[in-house]
């Protein structure tokens, strides 16, 4: 019997960082030695923002990438490389960026202001990873169209 990503509780995931290649889009390796991301130096903090960023992508794609492997291999580089970024965006920027903690804010006319809340559960995606989302053709919200 194999163990999988549904068996084990987040701190289990978080304890071996060598799980996440079966549990996320890309794995610590793919990270570190292919996107060269910037590394927070903690394998165990890298594994939990690649578990969320894999989740934010999913999450963005309105949950379309089931099987990663059905996808050809420019979309799956695509996969990658957005998940990639966006946990470097993590790692730079730290985990709460999708907290609206922020005050009053203004640029040019537009303006608005912050009280403190939690944001609305929209999925934000970085600028990076969003650009390889949008390139997959996997962020089309378009109505399919049936004919008889």
């Amino acid at each position: 019997m194999s163990v999988t990503y549904e068996d084990l509780t987040y701190t289990q995931l978080l304890a071996d960082p060598t799980v996440s290649p079966s549990i996320g889009f890309i794995d610590l390796a793919y990270y570190k030695e292919t996107y060269f991301g910037e590394d927070p130096d903690n394998d165990n903090l890298l594994t939990k923002l690649i578990i969320r960023s894999t989740d934010d992508i999913g999450a963005y794609t309105n949950w379309q990438i089931d099987d990663i492997t059905e996808y050809s291999t420019i979309v799956k580089n695509l996969i990658y490389r957005a998940t990639a970024a966006q946990t470097e965006y993590y790692v730079l920027n730290g985990e709460n960026y999708n907290d609206d903690d922020s005050d009053n804010v203004k640029i040019g006319k537009y303006s608005y202001g912050g009280s403190g809340s939690k944001s609305t559960g929209a999925v934000q995606i970085c600028p990076r990873a969003l650009m390889f989302l949008e390139q997959s053709g996997l962020t089309n919200r378009a109505v399919g169209v049936c004919y008889e």
